[in-house]
C-alpha cells in the first residue's frame, strides 16, 4: 500500500527516453468501483493531464514509471476523461460520515493498493483508519462510511512496524496452518506480502518465532 502523501509530487519518469514528464498533483477516486487515477500538472485551457493504472508500470519510491509519455493522456483531447473528471472525487478533507448519521472527522491521508489502484485504507484527522471495505460513498464534499468499529491510527502503525522488521528475514523453519491455507517454506526470504499473508491467517506469532 502506498499513502497519497508518498506519492503526490512524485516525478513521472518515461523508460524509452529517460525523460520526466511531469508530477503527480492529485488522486481522485471513482466513487462506485474505489478505483483511482492520478491527476498531473494542469495544462492550459482547463486540461488536466491523467495517468490511469492500465499506462502506468510501476510506482517506486522516488518515480511513477512509463513507457512513453504516450501513456500521459489529455482531458481536453479526451472527452471521456474530461466528462470522467467530472464525475471522479478527490477525498482528501471531505468530510466522513456514518451511515447512522454520526460525523466522525475529516480525511487527512489515504492508501492505494499498488497492484489495481485502489482505495485501501483512509486515515481521519482524529486518528482513526477505515478500510476500503467499509466505504460506502462519496461526494463532493463527503465520505459515507459503515457505522462500526474503526482501527486507531496507533493500531495501524504497529502493524506497519511489524512488517517493516520482518520484510527481508529468512524463514528457519516451514510455517504452516493447520487449514493448509498459508505456507513458507524454510529458507524464503520474507517480503512485506508474505508477512501480510500471514497476519491475515494469524500466522503473524509463527513467522516470528520462525525467522532471523
Amino acid at each position: 500500500m502506498r499513502k497519497l502523501s508518498e506519492i503526490l509530487q512524485l516525478p513521472v519518469m518515461e523508460i524509452l527516453n529517460g525523460s520526466v514528464a511531469g508530477k503527480v498533483k492529485d488522486i481522485v477516486m471513482n466513487p462506485d468501483t474505489k478505483e483511482v487515477i492520478m491527476v498531473m500538472d494542469e495544462g492550459v485551457f482547463s486540461d488536466f493531464h491523467i495517468l490511469r493504472r492500465e499506462d502506468a508500470m510501476g510506482i517506486g519510491g522516488d518515480f511513477i514509471m512509463i513507457k512513453t509519455g504516450q501513456a500521459i493522456q489529455s482531458s481536453r483531447e479526451n472527452p471521456e476523461l474530461a466528462k470522467m473528471l467530472t464525475e471522479y472525487y478527490s477525498i482528501v478533507n471531505l468530510l466522513v460520515i456514518t451511515s447512522t448519521g454520526n460525523i466522525v472527522s475529516h480525511i487527512k491521508d489515504f492508501s492505494i493498493d499498488e497492484t489495481n489502484w485502489q482505495i485501501g485504507e483512509i486515515m481521519l484527522e482524529d486518528g482513526k483508519v477505515y478500510t476500503k471495505d467499509q466505504l460506502l460513498s462519496v461526494s463532493s464534499k463527503y465520505m459515507f462510511v459503515q457505522e462500526g468499529e474503526a482501527v486507531i491510527q496507533e493500531e495501524a502503525a504497529e502493524a506497519e512496524d511489524e512488517v517493516s522488521y520482518l520484510t527481508g528475514m529468512t524463514v528457519t523453519e516451514d510455517v504452516e496452518n493447520a487449514e493448509g491455507t498459508f505456507k513458507v517454506e524454510k529458507g524464503t526470504v520474507l517480503t512485506a506480502e508474505i508477512v501480510e499473508q500471514a497476519r491475515e491467517k494469524d500466522m503473524l506469532a509463527s513467522l516470528v518465532m520462525n525467522a532471523e
